[in-house]
């Protein structure tokens, strides 16, 4: 399981999970663009867009949000989903108080939304390593 979206009453939240912390931030991409547009629905393009994305946070549930807010802003203003991330550079535990992430997204332009999601919020929001070393994340969407 990558994700699985939780019952909320207004908004939507998903538990997402990872075998390792880049590969929970990279799962919770790949949720939120299919939050955005069913996979069912969408039919891929040749044109296949991308753009490198640098994030810098105070620590690495902030970093996740932030993350994310930007992969959605470009969403909007390209009418694309981005459901593939690269990590170039990626430093969740910080690197002088500050984590930070480099990494080019990848996508394809869509004709519409399925889902409005507003913003990636910071309610409610854990990213947490189990005792199996497996990452889980609690996400909420804004819709």
């Amino acid at each position: 399981m990558k994700h699985k979206i939780l019952e909320h009453t207004a908004d939507i939240k998903i538990k997402v999970s990872g075998k390792t912390i880049e590969g929970l931030y990279q799962n919770a991409v790949g949720a939120m663009a299919a939050i955005l547009c069913q996979a069912s629905s969408v039919k891929r393009q040749d044109l296949k867009i991308s753009k490198i994305l640098i994030v810098k946070s105070a620590d690495r549930e902030i970093l996740l949000v932030d993350f994310l807010n930007d992969i959605l802003g470009e969403s909007q203003i390209n009418q694309a989903i981005y459901p593939e991330v690269k990590f170039i550079d990626f430093h969740p535990k910080g690197i002088q108080g500050v984590s930070y992430l480099k990494a080019e997204i990848s996508g394809y332009p869509i004709k519409r939304f399925d889902e409005d999601i507003k913003a990636v919020t910071y309610h409610d929001l854990s990213v947490r390593q189990s005792k199996n070393g497996a990452w889980e994340a609690i996400i909420l969407f804004d819709v």
